[in-house]
């Protein structure tokens, strides 16, 4: 499973139609992307249908869309907008681990004192009756709701993440480290990587392997480099800056403290000629 993939449970979807049975709002779920997951209870009420069916009426709906998620990816909270129309829409990010992993959409709805307004023709008495059932509401109840919704989603994505972390950890930090032996790895090169807090990254490790990042990775390099030494005619200071540690001297004596000998003589000792 990729880290950023928002999934919806079984149990965040019921609270979903729990809520629009409530506020009657209409609610949509968005990937990091912008791309539309899926919705409750329809993907657009009769009144957006209807002047949606206008091209040029569309493309304004689409435009205001795109300005919100825009926004709320610059400003990392929760947006509230009249739509060109008059209704009220309301867009917030979904954040697990400090990265925004999809948006929540809820709206389409009249405030109490909200006027409709279109220059476009349509059937009146059509467009009357749609405007008539558009639910009405405050912003002060879509933001309760939006908060309610947040918090599980944002759960419901952290519970998953926790549940799959140690698997996924384990399998792609081997390989990271490998690509990465003749960098400098750092702490914050890991957060970002794995996408997750510092305390994340230090439990991880813990759990899966009992011992802290920076001896972790530096066992990997000691251990890369006894292979290097039996595999390679490479000189040592090579083999050095080939894992990561470029300076002669504090190789050659990590190397000693870690394997009990220099790594010239563990050469001579394991090396097949």
């Amino acid at each position: 499973m990729e880290q950023n993939e928002l999934k919806v449970s079984a149990e965040l979807y019921q609270l979903l139609k729990d809520i629009n049975k409530l506020t009657r709002m209409k609610i949509c779920f968005y990937d990091q992307n912008g791309i539309e997951l899926f919705y409750y209870p329809n993907k657009v009420c009769h009144f957006c249908r209807l002047i949606r069916e206008n091209p040029k009426v569309n493309a304004k709906c689409i435009k205001c869309d795109m300005e919100a998620l825009q926004e709320v990816k610059k400003r990392k909270q929760s947006y509230f907008y009249t739509c060109h129309a008059g209704l009220t829409e309301s867009l917030t990010p979904i954040i697990a681990y400090n990265k925004i992993v999809g948006f929540i959409s809820m709206g389409q709805i009249k405030t109490p004192n909200a006027k409709i307004t279109l220059t476009e023709k349509f059937d009146e008495n059509l467009l009357n009756d749609y405007i008539n059932r558009l639910p009405v509401n405050t912003i002060e109840n879509i933001q309760a709701a939006i908060n309610i919704v947040k918090i599980c989603a944002e759960y419901d994505k952290i519970k998953t993440f926790m549940q799959d972390s140690s698997e996924n950890f384990i399998l792609k930090i081997d390989g990271y480290i490998y690509q990465n032996i003749k960098k400098i790895i750092d702490i914050n090169d890991l957060m970002d990587y794995f996408n997750v807090s510092r305390v994340e990254i230090y439990r991880l490790f813990k759990d899966n392997f009992d011992t802290t990042p920076a001896k972790f990775i530096k066992n990997k390099r000691i251990e890369e480099a006894k292979n290097l030494l039996v595999t390679t005619n490479d000189p040592v200071n090579i083999v050095g800056d080939k894992v990561g540690i470029s300076d002669y001297n504090y190789f050659t004596k990590i190397f000693k403290k870690e394997v009990g000998c220099s790594p010239t003589s563990y050469r001579k000792k394991y090396k097949h000629h």
